[in-house]
C-alpha cells in the first residue's frame, strides 16, 4: 500500500507536511481533522484521530495512516542501514510467558565494531530458559557485519518491503568463547529492526526502533 491508496484527505495531508518541521506538522493536522481523539502513549505522545477507514497517529514528528493491518508513513524519512545498526540499542525480552515478555537486557552496537550487553538487573525469576542465552553468557566483544544480497551499508531500510533479511552479525567474545551468528530483519512499516528467531532456536526476542 501507498500514499496514493489511502483516502484524499489524508493524501493531500501527506503532501501539506512534506518538509515541514515537527510544530509545523502538528498545526497541519489539527487544522485539518481537529483534536486528536485520543492519546495512546505512555511516557511520549502518540496521537490519534480516526479518519474515514483508518486511524491517523502522530509521534514525535512523524505521521502514519493505519488501514486494518497495513500502516503507511506520510512522513518521508531516508534511515541507513549501518548507522541505524549501531544508533541507540537493540532491546531483550523474554518470548511469551505466555503473553508477557519481560525485560532481559540491552545491546549495543558501537561504532568501533565492539559489542556491550547490559543486563538489566531485574529479578531472575522469569529467566529460567535463559541459560544459553549468548550475550548473558558472553557480554562483551567484537562483530562483523555481512549485508544480505541486494542490501549494504547505504541501503535506505525505508525502500525495503517488510520482513526483508538485512544482514547478518557475527558475533566474537572477549573471552575467546566460539562466536554466534544472527540474521536480522528489517520492518519498515513498524520501523523496527529484530534479530530473526528462524534459524537460530532461541529463547529471546530482541529489537529496536528507528
Amino acid at each position: 500500500m501507498a500514499i496514493r491508496d489511502l483516502p484524499m484527505s489524508v493524501q493531500k495531508l501527506a503532501e501539506e507536511i512534506r518538509d515541514k518541521r515537527d510544530d509545523e506538522v502538528s498545526t497541519a493536522i489539527t487544522h485539518r481533522f481537529g483534536a486528536p481523539a485520543r492519546d495512546v502513549g505512555s511516557g511520549v505522545s502518540i496521537q490519534q484521530w480516526d479518519v474515514e477507514s483508518g486511524v491517523l497517529t502522530y509521534s514525535l514528528g512523524l505521521v502514519s495512516f493505519r488501514v486494518k493491518s497495513r500502516k503507511v508513513w506520510l512522513t518521508q524519512t531516508l534511515t541507513r542501514a549501518l548507522p541505524t545498526l549501531a544508533a541507540d540499542t537493540f532491546e531483550m525480552y523474554t518470548r511469551p510467558e505466555p503473553q508477557l515478555k519481560y525485560w532481559i537486557g540491552n545491546l549495543s552496537l558501537k561504532e568501533n565494531w565492539a559489542y556491550k550487553f547490559v543486563d538489566c538487573g531485574e529479578s531472575l525469576d522469569h529467566r529460567t530458559n535463559q541459560s544459553e542465552n549468548f550475550f548473558m553468557k558472553h557480554p562483551a566483544g567484537r562483530f562483523v557485519v555481512q549485508f544480505a544480497a541486494g542490501c549494504s551499508a547505504d541501503t535506505v531500510i525505508e525502500h525495503l518491503p517488510d520482513a526483508t533479511l538485512l544482514c547478518s552479525l557475527t558475533f566474537f567474545p572477549a573471552d575467546g568463547s566460539p562466536q554466534a551468528s544472527y540474521d536480522i530483519i528489517a520492518y519498515p512499516s513498524e520501523r523496527r529492526l529484530a534479530f530473526s528467531t528462524k534459524k537460530r532456536q532461541v529463547r529471546f526476542l530482541m529489537e529496536k526502533g528507528w
